[in-house]
């Protein structure tokens, strides 16, 4: 291949693509090979893998770019300035001065700073892939899942005979059935706006996303992932309010593939009472109390409130709730609340306003220009993991942080080139 001045951005647009499509199927493969994540909580030495891939990826692929003379400008309001140094400070002072448990704070801190060289990085990638189609993208996350699929029999049909079999934590490479539930939600929000084919009859080139649509969204029902399934629809429904010239292709394409998805994972079988969206949604009585329909939210939410008051400007530092609260689970099942608790009023509300700021500034960058649809698989990706963020704090870190990250990214990637050729059109 000729290395002309696109040359360097394919080559890293395809090796990113590439990664995004295979990294669940490599990261099990390794899992399966040389360890053993399906027995006695195992699993979470694993749950990182996705993450480091995605990450470096995104590193590698920003070296490669460099070479590319042609670069998209990358500009910070002075309030943007202000807010990551705030973050930055409260984060460097929480882990050190606040006497928090290094046990969980180190391998929260390098997961998170590991994040922060992916903004980096994909910010770098971005800059000189804007105006490019990044259709490939979008098409790799949603085929992820889909070549997961011999993986995943794997996991149903050959493993379940030792006595001690987790189900719950055999879903490598994440470390649970929810984060499973996760991926296969972002796959969705990045399937549903691919193009379809025109005909049903001869199949067209594109007949495979429908299928794996209806495939996924099978699945999604099957794990019961209760909240992912909720975020989902919630980011259809809000990209459908924004986008009218959308509307009627979500709702139709939602309707044809999710529909038939949960009936037919209501007939499916399921392992335990923690699979099956049907199930899960009528198993529990009238009188039953809230924190048991929560899945034990609602208590860790209280226990990460209370918490907070004790630090309310600072807090405690990233990774404590275990440590403070004597809580089951690492992380507070809510982005806000994660936050708030780990660099209190301070740091906490400077995340939580640059992760809204840049949101909302994108949406009023996508309404100016229509939505064009080549944001919207980037706006529904980004969407949903904000909205899964409301009932699981962690999924910002790990392997869906790149994701939420590559998502954003593309948004503004695709927002800066119409506007650069909007511009250009006007000076001709």
């Amino acid at each position: 291949m000729k290395l002309t001045s696109q040359g360097p951005k394919q080559i890293s647009m395809y090796f990113l693509a590439g990664v995004l499509a295979f990294w669940p199927l490599l990261g099990a493969t390794l899992v399966f090979a040389f360890g053993d994540c399906r027995f006695k909580g195992e699993f979470y030495v694993y749950r990182s893998i996705g993450h480091m891939m995605i990450v470096a990826t995104l590193l590698i692929c920003a070296q490669l770019s460099i070479k590319t003379a042609s670069r998209a400008k990358v500009t910070l309001s002075k309030l943007d300035i202000a807010l990551i140094a705030i973050v930055g400070l409260t984060f460097i002072y929480t882990s050190l001065f606040t006497e928090p448990n290094y046990v969980f704070l180190i391998p929260s801190a390098l997961i998170q700073l590991m994040a922060v060289f992916g903004i980096v990085a994909c910010t770098s990638l971005f800059a000189r892939l804007a105006g490019m189609q990044l259709t490939t993208i979008w098409r790799s996350i949603f085929s992820s899942m889909l070549l997961y699929l011999p993986v995943l029999f794997y996991i149903i049909f050959a493993l379940p005979t030792n006595p001690d079999y987790h189900w719950s934590a055999c879903f490598a490479p994440v470390q649970n059935l929810r984060w499973f539930g996760a991926l296969l939600a972002i796959a969705l929000a990045a399937g549903l706006t691919l193009p379809w084919p025109r005909k049903v009859y001869p199949l067209g080139s594109n007949w495979w996303i429908p299928v794996g649509l209806f495939i996924l969204w099978t699945l999604l029902f099957w794990t019961g992932s209760r909240g992912q399934i909720i975020a989902l629809f919630g980011a259809i429904i809000f990209l459908a309010v924004l986008s009218a010239k959308h509307r009627r292709s979500l709702f139709t394409r939602s309707f044809a593939t999710a529909v038939p998805g949960l009936l037919v994972s209501a007939a499916l079988p399921v392992p335990t009472e923690h699979f099956g969206f049907i199930q899960r949604l009528f198993s529990k009585g009238v009188g039953t109390p809230i924190d048991v329909v929560t899945s034990g939210r609602t208590g860790i939410w209280t226990k990460a409130l209370n918490t907070i008051l004790e630090r309310p400007l600072l807090g405690h530092g990233v990774g404590q709730l275990h440590p403070a609260t004597g809580a089951t689970v690492p992380h507070a099942h809510n982005f806000p609340l994660e936050a708030l608790m780990s660099f209190g009023v301070i740091g906490g509300g400077a995340l939580i306003i640059l992760v809204v700021k840049f949101y909302a500034h994108q949406i009023a960058r996508a309404r100016r220009h229509k939505f064009p649809d080549q944001i919207t698989p980037p706006f529904l990706i980004f969407s949903t993991i904000l909205l899964m963020s409301l009932v699981s704090g962690g999924v910002l870190l790990q392997s869906i942080s790149p994701l939420l990250i590559i998502a954003g990214c593309g948004i503004w990637a695709c927002l800066h080139s119409l506007e650069e050729s909007n511009q250009q059109a006007s000076l001709t």
